[in-house]
Order: structure tokens, then sequence, then C-alpha cells
């Protein structure tokens, strides 16, 4: 039994590192960690908390809100430092979904109703923009290929930072969903 505590701590230890590393520096050979999905427990909660306390804005709107049947739309939380959209809209297949990075915020993306798949790349490998960066909306769209596919389920969350280049709501049927946008310390 305390074998098993012990793996578990270090296995604990281990994502932590890969995650800490992922976010806060994005050189060529830290790019190579796969974002991690978790579930939006207090253990996963309280350590993005500990990288950026805007994380803590996002999860108290997701504990106090009753996202099934919370509006579509944006809820601005902290200025421009937090902010949840809760969309509902249609899956796409991998193959007309576009991958999208951002310079300023960091993406928390949830599904709400369904798992819900997406597609991610390094942004140092796309090469073919659809249109320059938005600044305004700090987003830009790629026209690459997916290098790998992330599941999500309803209960938990991925991270994307901004050396992830991402394609979100990849699959069949509908979708209700939260993205939490938090700006990059």
């Amino acid at each position: 039994m305390k074998l098993q505590r012990l793996l578990l701590i270090i296995q604990r230890a281990f994502i932590v590192l890969c995650v800490s590393i992922t976010v806060y520096s994005c050189t060529r050979k830290q790019m190579l960690m796969q974002p991690i999905v978790q579930n939006a427990d207090a253990e996963a909660r309280a350590f993005w908390e500990a990288l950026n306390p805007s994380f803590a804005t996002v999860f108290h709107f997701i504990d106090t809100t009753d996202l099934i049947n919370v509006k579509p739309g944006t809820y601005i939380l902290d200025d421009d430092n937090a902010w949840v959209i809760i969309m509902e809209c249609d899956m796409k297949e991998q193959e007309k979904a576009l991958l999208e990075i951002h310079d300023n915020y960091l993406d928390l993306q949830m599904p709400v109703s369904v798992a819900e798949n997406y597609g991610y790349k390094l942004r140092s490998e796309c090469k073919f923009p659809k249109a320059p960066l938005d600044t305004i909306k700090d987003i830009q769209f790629f026209d690459d290929p997916i290098s790998e596919l992330i599941e999500v389920q309803p209960g938990q969350f991925v991270v994307f930072d901004t050396c992830h280049a991402h394609a979100p709501t990849i699959g069949f049927g509908s979708i209700k969903k939260l993205v939490g946008k938090i700006r990059k310390r």
C-alpha cells in the first residue's frame, strides 16, 4: 500500500513538473510536452491557481454556475485577466478542423455536455496560416494537419499554452462547452 502511494506521489509530481515547464516556457525542448487532460478536482485546480491566480476566478465560475443551463455567451470575470465563453455548437470532422493559436491567453477548455476531441500541434510546427494574427481577438488560424488528438470528457479540462496550436470541437453531433481565457503571466 505504501509503495502504491509513493508511486502515485511520484507520478503526480512528474505531471506537475511537466505542466509547469509547458506553461511557463515554450522553448523547443520543453514544447515537446503534450497538454495534459485533468479531472476538475481540487488538486488540479490548486496546481493551476498556484501558477496563475486568474485560474481561481475561472474555477469559481465553474463551481457556482449551472453549466448545463447557463445561457451561451461571454462572461467577464476579471477585466482582461480572465473570462469565460459558454458555447453551444456543432462539432466537426478532424479534416475540417483548423488549428488556432493565441499570444496572450491560455485556453482552459472544458466540455459540458459530451466528450470532445482536440487536435494538437506545436505552434512552431504550424506552417500554413489562414490569415495574419488578429491581435484584437488574440487568435490566428492555421490549415496544417493535426499531429495528435486529445479526448476530454465532461468533468475534465485541458489547458493549452501559447506554444500549443489546438483545434477544438472535433467529433460528431452538438456540444455545450466552456472556454476559460486566462491572461498569460
